[in-house]
Order: C-alpha cells, then sequence, then structure tokens
C-alpha cells in the first residue's frame, strides 16, 4: 500500500535548525508520511543528524550527495520518494502541529485535486512574527481552476514549501539546478501550466523564519540576477494570455531585489536588471492597477508603480525605513 504523503527536506550546513525541522514534522498529526532527507554536501554536522533520524525511524530515508545546491537536493529527494504526494520543505524552518493533516485528508477525499496551498507564518530574528492568510472566506478552503489557479498561485507567494503535489503531476518536472534564485517560481510555474484543479486553504501551517544566518534570500549578489530572469520570464510567456499574473510576479521580484539594495548608487547593474524586468507597454501597466483578480491590494499596487518610476527613491525610502 502506498504512502499517502513524501516530505522532502534538503539540508546544507544546517544543524543548528535541522532538529527543529523535523520534530516538527514527527510531533504533528500527519499520519502515513515517509521523511526524506537530503544532506546536501554539508561541511557541519548536518549528515551524522540525517543519519540518526533514520536509524530511529524507518520512514525516515537519509540521502547524502555531493553539493548540488538546493534543486539539486530537491530533485534527488524527489528521486526516492514513494508518496501520492509530495511536500518540500525547507530544513531551517518548521510546522504547525496541527494543519496539515487536514489538508491531506481533503485532497484524498478529492483526488482530482492536484495541488494545494495554505498560508504561512514569517517569523524574525527579534520574535516578532507575520502570518500570510492566501484565503479569508467562511469556508476553510476553496477550489480554482483554469486562469484561477494562475492567480492564486502566481501572483501571491510562489514557494513551494507552502504547496502540497500530487505526484503524477509533477512527475515530468524538476528543478532547474542551475538557478540559484529563483528557482521555486520557474518550477511552481511550470507545473501550474499543467495543473487542471487545485485548492487554497486558509490555515497558516508553515513557519518560515527569516534573516537567520546563510539564508541566501537575504544576501544581494549575482543569484538575484537569477530571480529578476525567471520572473521576466513568467511574464514573458503569460504576455499573450494573462499578462497581469506575469506582471504581479515581476514587481514582486523588483520589490524583493529593492530591499537589499543600501543605497541608490553603486548599484547600477542591479538597477538596470530592474528596469529591465519591469519593461512593460502603458496599456499592460493599466490592466494590471484594474486587475482585481490578483492577490494584491490598492497599497501593494501603488507600491509597485513607485518602484517602477522611481527605483532610487525607494532604495533611499526603505534605508530610512531600516534606521
Amino acid at each position: 500500500m502506498s504512502i499517502h504523503l513524501s516530505v522532502i527536506i534538503p539540508a546544507y550546513n544546517t544543524e543548528r535548525y535541522l532538529q527543529r525541522c523535523v520534530d516538527s514534522v514527527l510531533t504533528s498529526d500527519l499520519r502515513d508520511y515517509e521523511i526524506i532527507l537530503v544532506d546536501d554536501g554539508s561541511k557541519d554536522g548536518t549528515g551524522a543528524i540525517c543519519d540518526d533520524y533514520a536509524a530511529s525511524h524507518s520512514f525516515i530515508k537519509a540521502i547524502h550527495q555531493e553539493n548540488r545546491g538546493l534543486p539539486g537536493a530537491r530533485n534527488s529527494g524527489f528521486a526516492q520518494a514513494s508518496g501520492e504526494y509530495i511536500y518540500f520543505m525547507d530544513s531551517d524552518d518548521s510546522i504547525e502541529p496541527q494543519g496539515l493533516q487536514s489538508v491531506m485528508d481533503v485532497l484524498v477525499e478529492n483526488p482530482t485535486v492536484q495541488m494545494a496551498c495554505f498560508g504561512f507564518t514569517r517569523i524574525y530574528d527579534d520574535g516578532t512574527q507575520e502570518k500570510r492568510v492566501l484565503y479569508s472566506g467562511s469556508e476553510s478552503s476553496i477550489t480554482v481552476q483554469g486562469k484561477d489557479v494562475f492567480y492564486r498561485f502566481l501572483s501571491g507567494p510562489a514557494f513551494v514549501w507552502n504547496k502540497i503535489f500530487k505526484k503524477d503531476l509533477i512527475e515530468e518536472f524538476r528543478f532547474t539546478e542551475s538557478l540559484r534564485h529563483g528557482e521555486d517560481v520557474d518550477f511552481v510555474f511550470r507545473v501550474v501550466w499543467k495543473c487542471q484543479t487545485a485548492m487554497v486553504f486558509s490555515i497558516p501551517i508553515y513557519h518560515y523564519y527569516c534573516q537567520r544566518a546563510g539564508n541566501i534570500s537575504w544576501k544581494l549578489n549575482d543569484n538575484v540576477m537569477d530571480y529578476l530572469s525567471v520572473s521576466r520570464g513568467v511574464f514573458d510567456g503569460l504576455r499573450d494570455s494573462i499578462p497581469t499574473v506575469g506582471m504581479s510576479r515581476c514587481f514582486i521580484a523588483a520589490k524583493t531585489t529593492l530591499t537589499k539594495i543600501p543605497k541608490p548608487t553603486g548599484f547600477g547593474p542591479y538597477f538596470r536588471a530592474i528596469r529591465k524586468t519591469l519593461r512593460f507597454r502603458p496599456r499592460e501597466i493599466a490592466a494590471y492597477w484594474k486587475d482585481r483578480n490578483l492577490c494584491e491590494s490598492k497599497a501593494q499596487k501603488a507600491a509597485s508603480m513607485a518602484v517602477l518610476l522611481f527605483p532610487h527613491c525607494v532604495t533611499c525610502l526603505n534605508r530610512i525605513r531600516k534606521h
């Protein structure tokens, strides 16, 4: 009898956080699952922690490999997965004790649903928390199809760690190992094209720890160019069908990049890349502003217009806020 859910956890030099991550799964309400730990060439004690868990639990597998980056580690874990559904976690995050099994119960009862997403909580180094709920209607979840899948899964958070995929939906896909940033967006974009029916759940299940040491998403380097390029690729792919969704993706990438630029001078290549990413026609900008189906408020759209017109000024404002 097949396992319902495979939880894939890539790990690279995260000995400080890995136990918190794995224990959050073990102590959750999940039933009928396996955990696949992928030690991606770690130099610290991460590999030993993976082996300890595998030795203590028959449903935990430990994989060791030379460093291939996060996309390569996820691909290795997926190759060993035997679950009907796939869930990718990051090794320095955790999940709520309750919630994931309720999502699984709904998915198992509705086999035509190929993908699900749920809310999350950002937890900062100073202890403050920010909950992100993706759906706030009277029901605990909604079913989306057709273009609504693009709106729900691409114009909002396009992470993989707040999504569960049916294995046969993503069987033909792999994470692009040449990417060091934006691999989630790239993967979700390709999967959404194939997905016919998905669900959005209101509950925030995932704990995303921000600004921790070593978190690549908080570094300004050439990897950011990958993120901008992938986001522009989403727009180019949707330009003839749902351009506003692609624009939303580009604005998110541009805003994220601007939060990393410390000052308005000396970072010309990044500003040029942002302007290239946001090269839209006037009618496309008007359509973006009017599109009420996007997962964005008017304030968020106004911020997008500021990034489009005055990226250097936005950097100055970000600097003032930080200080």
